[in-house]
């Protein structure tokens, strides 16, 4: 009960944090700047030649804007919850949550929270941003790799086109992809 208590505390706490909101906004500007991209960038390419909604999601690698990102990222993830144990020691709160609480709840608490905080400030955005993809752009399997069903496609997939050996051929969990390339 005292644990979840605790991430319950916690949880307020960090949706009232201004480091939630901003990141929270970073990711949703992220993905909502990737989407224009793609929009406007598609204006008249004929569907035939565009690529595949899946291809256009804003967390994909070849995304326009993944490189910048990509290094924004582990900022963003951290940033809902980084500071909060240092604003409790420095408002002195942190004994009186840990006498209500006890110190073991407390960090697992603040853990989970932590955790819960950085994947929301991920899902919610992605899922937007698929959801406007998979609503705009045609799913014509029209990939990065090829037009699907095609022998360079699957030759890019597997790796089987690689001529220099190397560690790792083709994609890492090809049959993930080939189910459901948005996953």
């Amino acid at each position: 009960m005292k644990i979840r208590d605790s991430i319950r505390i916690q949880f307020s706490l960090m949706l009232n944090k201004q480091a939630f909101r901003i990141s929270f906004i970073i990711v949703l500007a992220y993905c909502y700047i990737s989407y224009m991209f793609n929009v406007v960038k598609n204006i008249n390419v004929d569907v035939s030649m565009m690529y595949s909604a899946n291809e256009l999601v804003a967390l994909n690698c070849n995304a326009p804007l993944w490189d910048i990102f990509s290094r924004v990222f582990p900022f963003v993830v951290v940033l809902p919850f980084a500071f909060s144990f240092v604003e409790d020691n420095y408002i002195d709160i942190h004994p009186y949550f840990m006498g209500r609480l006890g110190r073991k709840n407390y960090f697992i608490g603040k853990t989970i929270v932590g955790f819960i905080g950085g994947f929301i400030v991920m899902f919610i955005p992605t899922i937007i941003n698929i959801i406007l993809c998979h609503l705009t752009f045609p799913d014509n399997f029209n990939t990065y790799y090829g037009i699907y069903n095609t022998s360079g496609y699957a030759k890019d997939l597997i790796g089987t086109n690689v001529i220099v050996s190397t560690i790792q051929r083709g994609i890492l969990f090809p049959k993930i992809y080939f189910y459901n390339a948005t996953l």
